[in-house]
């Protein structure tokens, strides 16, 4: 195959929710990637033996989480109108999924992985009232330290996930929280759940909407990623 080398790369924002909420993130990138390929975007390839599409992702969506607004972005090796692109995409991609808009950024720009800072996430019950109150989100924001226990490849360690709580309020649709999401620091929105939503148990899964609204960038946290403001709950 004969490599061509990037001239542009396209930012995709896409929706992911109904059944695709329960596919996990390795089987989203394959989504995306064999759209990309059917809707005959002007991908870039990589280099070496087994050459791959040149397409990049942020961060992991939960499974069970919906997203809104998450970024995908895409190397072509050719200038392609960005509301073609678009459209070319959404006639290829299967139900759950959706391009919202689309931007060129710099080639040069840094990495999504990179780049993004904060997570927005909104969190409802499906069946009635979270149970969270005003009350008991000022208590939670007002621990110095909130430690758990976390697993991984088979060893138990302990986390403060205070610092990566960076807003926490209460809205009319349930409850809305701002996380970190950095290279150097993630915390999993369902260990916030766990420690705010009162008697919360795994089972709960069924009961909740959770939903990433949006995710905010480095270098411009106004950017067309960011999330759309939520209303405040009126008393």
């Amino acid at each position: 195959m004969l490599k061509m080398a990037a001239v542009a790369r396209l930012r995709l924002i896409y929706s992911k929710g109904g059944l695709a909420r329960f596919l996990a993130h390795l089987d989203t990138c394959n989504v995306l990637q064999r759209a990309v390929r059917r809707a005959e975007l002007p991908v870039a390839f990589s280099e070496g033996f087994s050459p791959h599409p040149r397409v990049s992702f942020g961060p992991p969506l939960p499974i069970f989480v919906e997203g809104e607004r998450e970024i995908c972005d895409v190397e072509l090796v050719e200038e392609l109108p960005v509301q073609q692109a678009v459209e070319r995409m959404n006639r290829t991609l299967p139900s759950g999924f959706a391009v919202v808009e689309a931007s060129v950024v710099p080639l040069k720009a840094p990495s999504i992985t990179a780049a993004v800072r904060q997570a927005t996430y909104r969190v409802a019950a499906l069946d009635g009232e979270l149970g969270v109150t005003e009350a008991r989100v000022a208590q939670v924001l007002s621990r110095q330290e909130i430690v758990i226990e976390k697993e991984s490849r088979g060893a138990r360690r302990s986390v403060d996930i205070r610092p990566a709580i960076l807003a926490l309020t209460v809205v009319e649709a349930g409850l809305e929280a701002v996380l970190e999401a950095s290279p150097s620091r993630t915390l999993n929105v369902f260990d916030l759940i766990r420690e705010v939503v009162p008697g919360y148990e795994p089972a709960w899964l069924g009961r909740l909407a959770v939903v990433r609204t949006g995710l905010a960038l480095a270098a411009d946290e106004a950017s067309p990623v960011a999330p759309r403001p939520a209303r405040p709950r009126v008393p």
